[in-house]
């Protein structure tokens, strides 16, 4: 799977959750993926996340050729989630890296030519309506605008930036008459959702899924065996997402790796793991600590 498919998985559950929540729920409900030149169907699902197994065990195929319809029996509810005015209309902003040859060698660059690289770094960005500023004389210059903001390094031009301004950048940078744009790259995407937002998708998308594993990772062959408390968070790091504020420096607690401890918690407090006396280490209950409970 693309990490374009993926991003789009993750826009797709933040715009609808409210929409895939109840079709999840409710065994009249179902997914339909379909080819958006013939419109033909071609891979259908009950839940939303069973979908997506389609771009793991299907024909290679872009997230731009397909489309997802939400269908109650056979009338259709969703008509094309992917084309819709939330989805097209939606400010999304991406991580990306423009490579560029300017004369930067082992040695860094002569000073003429960082000179000539930045003097036509200022005119392309201020034409495009950017602000061009320098934190400290040490620092290359950034051209921010809005959300989009790019270190403008005489190696490589990197950051935030809204995706519709990616294909102009790209096109005034290959235009330069000092420096050649070698390639670019879309890194991944970067969500702009409040803290209530992101932890209303995790906790929509990943409960069972951090349940499990949780079971999982903690399950140990002896009953006086335990394991560091500390592996839950990488289920954390696994499942995050990149939001605005966590680019920005505002961590909000890390929130994926509170929602990973909410459920820890109350796994805890239902005998499901079960924590060593000094509450450092844990392990999964077994069969025998149920029969000790009960008698």
């Amino acid at each position: 799977m693309t990490q374009e498919t993926k991003d789009m998985i993750v826009l797709l559950q933040l715009e609808f959750s409210a929409e895939i929540e109840q079709a999840d729920h409710d065994p009249k409900y179902s997914y339909r993926i379909f080819q958006r030149k013939t419109g033909n169907p071609i891979y259908q699902a009950c839940r939303f996340s069973d979908m997506f197994r389609f771009f793991n065990i299907g024909p290679s195929m872009k997230i731009e050729d397909i489309d997802i319809r939400i269908q109650w029996g056979r009338k259709i509810v969703m008509p094309a989630m992917i084309d819709t005015p939330r989805i097209r209309e939606r400010s999304r902003l991406k991580l990306v890296r423009f490579y560029i040859e300017s004369g930067y060698g082992p040695e860094g660059i002569a000073q003429y030519k960082n000179q000539l690289f930045e003097t036509e770094i200022r005119k392309i960005f201020s034409d495009l309506g950017f602000e061009i500023t320098r934190k400290t004389p040490e620092y290359s210059l950034s051209a921010t605008k809005g959300h989009t903001n790019l270190y403008c390094h005489p190696t490589h031009i990197m950051g935030l930036c809204d995706a519709s301004s990616i294909e102009t950048i790209r096109q005034n940078l290959s235009a330069s008459q000092t420096f050649i744009l070698t390639s670019s790259e879309t890194i991944h995407e970067i969500y702009d959702i409040t803290p209530e937002q992101e932890m209303k998708y995790y906790h929509q998308f990943f409960n069972g899924f951090v349940h499990l594993v949780l079971i999982g990772i903690f399950r140990t062959k002896r009953r006086n065996l335990y394991k560091s408390k500390d592996m839950m968070y990488d289920i954390g790091r696994t499942i995050k997402i990149r939001t605005l504020r966590a680019e920005q420096g505002y961590k909000f607690g890390l929130l994926a790796e509170k929602f990973v401890e909410e459920i820890y918690q109350k796994m805890v407090e239902n005998g499901v793991l079960i924590e060593s006396p000094c509450h450092r280490k844990c392990r999964a209950s077994t069969s025998k600590d149920k029969i000790t409970a009960k008698s």
